[in-house]
């Protein structure tokens, strides 16, 4: 009987300690779906660009309890019309270019590593950041689908070197109706 008892309360206490489950996030008017561990909340916002107004989308889902990353996070916003496409393979490039050089230096970070790729058959760059004085890291996915642009992070201490959860996140976004 004690044997039994012991069991149950060992399984009761690490089942306490285990990390929420996956569960999927959807969202229709950004055409995507994604597996997160808690509800995503959205803001939106306008911002000018030489290109006129556009409208941000970002959904951010921030654990209460300790998790591997402080912060999941998706950004989408729309270019104006001729303002980029995917298929503009040189605007493409010198736009990843700049964003990742802009991230940088917007946190006063040192860039760890970067590399151009595809998602989803679409043209993508995935990078890292270290900041504050490398204690944090931000790791981030990008792309263009046509005129759409999508940015998948996450915020993590640095000292989580192996980040799988990151790498289980971004990769398990998808694009609804391709």
């Amino acid at each position: 009987m004690k044997k039994i008892l012991f069991a149950i309360i060992t399984i009761t206490i690490l089942s306490s300690f285990a990390p929420p489950e996956w569960m999927q996030f959807r969202n229709i008017d950004g055409r995507f779906k994604v597996l997160i561990r808690g509800a995503m909340v959205e803001k939106m916002a306008n911002i000018e660009t030489d290109l006129g107004t556009i409208e941000t989308h970002t959904f951010v889902y921030q654990p209460e309890e300790a998790e591997e990353n402080l912060v999941y996070m998706i950004m989408y916003y729309d270019f104006p019309e001729g303002g980029m496409h995917s298929d503009s393979t040189e605007l493409v490039k010198e736009f990843f270019d700049s964003t990742v050089e802009e991230a940088v230096a917007s946190v006063d970070g040192v860039l760890i590593y970067e590399n151009a790729m595809e998602h989803q058959g679409y043209p993508a760059r995935q990078w890292r950041i270290n900041y504050l004085d490398n204690k944090a890291a931000i790791r981030t996915r990008a792309f263009i689908v046509r005129n759409r642009y999508y940015m998948l992070q996450t915020i993590a201490l640095a000292e989580v070197d192996q980040n799988n959860v990151t790498e289980f996140y971004i990769n398990s976004f998808k694009l609804l109706g391709e």
